[in-house]
């Protein structure tokens, strides 16, 4: 899906070149090892259907991962936190900072318009009498998070973080709405197939503000220190 690697194309330029293990959370079947083609961990409590090629799927939680201290070197959350309870998102975020050896990296909706954006697509699919996906009721009963919950916590933590705009949002509302329209779904699709870095160069080129995601890149000092909230694994 378009919206998909819109949302990666940012992210991609990170990874390139990583070699330790990343841990995706809230991966789906495939999440970014479909772009990175590196194999990745994807965690799902369930997973909607066979993991990609270079996806190794793990069954857990985003509040409890089942990974020891530091054990990968990247953990991403693309695309999650907005369907997790607001009273959860700060363990979410610690769990990533426990497991994650030198990186998070956190994106997605953030913020009131990225809220507002969501209830029009929501219009939209009333208009068109379509039944709203799961995703998307996720999106409008949890609501996004604000960009400074993501910050605080890895800042607070001692982590050096830059953040900045990852999702056009009149573009994100404008291919939301194409993907209802099967033809443009498939054609798409085969664009991704042939062409993959083209595609992803000019979803980089069409991200500019205003936003409906954002990008949190966390890196670990020397003195930073997290306090686990599940004991290491053995």
């Amino acid at each position: 899906m378009i919206n998909q690697l819109v949302r990666y194309a940012s992210v991609l330029p990170l990874l390139r070149g990583e070699q330790g293990p990343v841990l995706e959370v809230g991966s789906g079947s495939d999440g970014i090892s479909a772009y990175l083609e590196h194999r990745t961990f994807g965690l799902e409590i369930r997973f909607p259907g066979p993991p990609g090629p270079l996806l190794t799927p793990i069954r857990g939680t985003a509040v409890d991962l089942p990974f020891a201290d530091r054990s990968v070197d990247v953990v991403l959350i693309m695309d999650t936190l907005e369907h997790i309870p607001k009273d959860l998102r700060r363990r979410c975020i610690e769990e990533a900072m426990r497991v994650a050896r030198s990186r998070v990296i956190v994106g997605g909706p953030m913020g009131a318009p990225s809220a507002e954006a969501d209830g029009r697509l929501a219009a939209y699919y009333r208009r068109r009498n379509l039944e709203l996906p799961d995703w998307l009721a996720e999106h409008l009963n949890e609501k996004p998070p604000e960009l400074q919950e993501v910050t605080e916590p890895l800042r607070a933590a001692g982590w050096t973080v830059r953040a900045r705009g990852n999702e056009n949002l009149p573009l994100h509302l404008a291919i939301m709405r194409l993907e209802t329209r099967r033809f443009f779904f498939r054609a798409f699709g085969r664009v991704r197939r042939h062409t993959p870095a083209a595609a992803a160069a000019v979803a980089r080129a069409l991200s500019f503000g205003p936003y409906y995601s954002y990008l949190v890149e966390a890196t670990r000092s020397q003195t930073s220190s997290t306090r686990p909230t599940i004991e290491p694994q053995s």
